[in-house]
């Protein structure tokens, strides 16, 4: 089904329930900020991208060492760091 041009050009649509066209958020459509993703992102909120919170990370992860380990832990997220490279050049 095609998207509704009135709602994607002003956030609502004069047909309401008996629009015959898909109401989409616009929000639904950004993509995630992958420095986000990785912790942290430089432009902040000024970034274009969206930022989704994550829940909550482990304290004892945080700390160094969750006695629980990934799978089984109740306190919280254990993030995995994935290290990228920034260009071609060697740091």
């Amino acid at each position: 089904m095609p998207e509704c041009n009135f709602f994607v050009r002003n956030g609502y649509c004069s047909n309401g329930e008996e629009c015959l066209y898909l109401h989409v958020d616009p929000d639904s459509k950004i993509p995630r900020c992958p420095h986000y993703e990785n912790g942290f992102c430089p432009l902040g909120p000024n970034c274009a991208k969206k930022h989704v919170r994550k829940q909550v990370m482990c304290k004892f992860f945080l700390a160094g060492f969750c006695p629980d380990g990934r799978a089984a832990c109740k306190e919280g997220a254990h993030p995995k760091w994935t290290r990228r490279r920034c260009c071609s050049r060697q740091h």
